[in-house]
């Protein structure tokens, strides 16, 4: 007696077409891509160029962005600078965020991601604009994979989770200092580089699962989380990253309110230092072409001085 399909009555299907964006065909797959959920109200060209140069120092070639409300030069950006380098995808849901649906529906944005990217990336990462996976030992992710492929059998490895640590913004400055007088902008744009400014973090690391984040190879997820991959292929599991390899920097205010936060304990952590130079430079230049081509002024930008609140 023939039995119906339990799909056949769902009426939470989600149809998913794997599509291959023209600007991410190539002969062979990007090592890095990275993608961000859903962001809004965002228009720090100074914060933007920080964290996208950082990933590009890291081997990140493509990022995908879903785009809410992204501010005018930001978006400017995007289009003018790093056209070539990013995919923006509108994402405006039919929902009331936090009661009809959570958080812009970044679960749907995660998956459309890991889906968008089989077949195209070989690793990705899903962080977001206030986070970075910093290496402690190596200069680039290619590295850092190399040395976690050794700690287990690789060819059971799906995803790999980095341990949260907070550098929260109320904590003073305490810079790290280069020798650039042979490019004035960028001595002045190393003043102001948060991850330069803000390099202290708190002691306690989060145990992975808990605020952590991650690379994973797409291809071997079913279901992504925000935190952790909910779902893998069978046969193919997370390796929890050791903290002297590499953590996730996540700059932010307290995260209960107030400034309680700077009374938690806390260590000096200056694994930023290896990238801090060729950073800046690279932040820099960038900020010199988005000055040329989104006619806004290098010193407004500048003159923005990062404030905690």
């Amino acid at each position: 007696m023939p039995t119906s399909s339990p799909l056949a009555s769902a009426s939470n299907i989600l149809r998913i077409q794997q599509h291959l964006d023209d600007d991410l065909r190539t002969e062979s797959t990007i090592d890095f891509s990275t993608c961000v959920k859903p962001t809004f109200d965002y228009d720090n060209v100074l914060e933007f160029l920080e964290w996208i140069e950082f990933h590009k120092l890291m081997g990140v070639k493509h990022f995908t962005f879903y785009n809410h409300t992204i501010g005018k030069k930001v978006g400017c950006l995007l289009r003018q600078v790093y056209q070539d380098q990013v995919t923006v995808l509108p994402w405006t849901l039919p929902f009331v965020s936090q009661k009809e649906i959570r958080t812009e529906g970044l679960f749907a944005a995660l998956n459309d991601c890991v889906y968008r990217h089989r077949g195209i990336s070989k690793y990705l990462i899903l962080v977001d604009l206030d986070e970075m996976i910093v290496p402690r030992r190596g200069y680039n992710y290619s590295q850092l994979i190399e040395q976690l492929d050794t700690l287990s059998n690789k060819k059971k490895i799906g995803a790999y989770s980095l341990q949260n640590a907070f550098f929260y913004l109320q904590w003073p400055d305490v810079r790290l200092t280069y020798n650039l007088s042979y490019y004035p902008l960028a001595e002045a744009v190393s003043q102001q580089l948060l991850m330069l400014r803000k390099t202290r973090r708190r002691s306690r690391l989060h145990p992975h699962k808990q605020r952590s984040k991650y690379i994973c190879d797409p291809e071997k997820v079913v279901e992504a989380g925000n935190h952790f991959i909910w779902e893998m292929m069978p046969g193919y599991n997370t390796l929890s990253t050791p903290s002297h390899l590499a953590t996730l920097h996540h700059y932010r205010v307290c995260e209960f309110g107030g400034n309680q936060c700077v009374k938690t304990p806390s260590v000096m952590d200056k694994s930023i230092l290896p990238f801090g130079e060729s950073l800046t430079v690279s932040v820099a230049q960038n900020l010199e072409n988005f000055s040329e081509k989104c006619h806004s002024s290098v010193s407004t930008i500048l003159d923005k001085m990062y404030t905690t609140p």
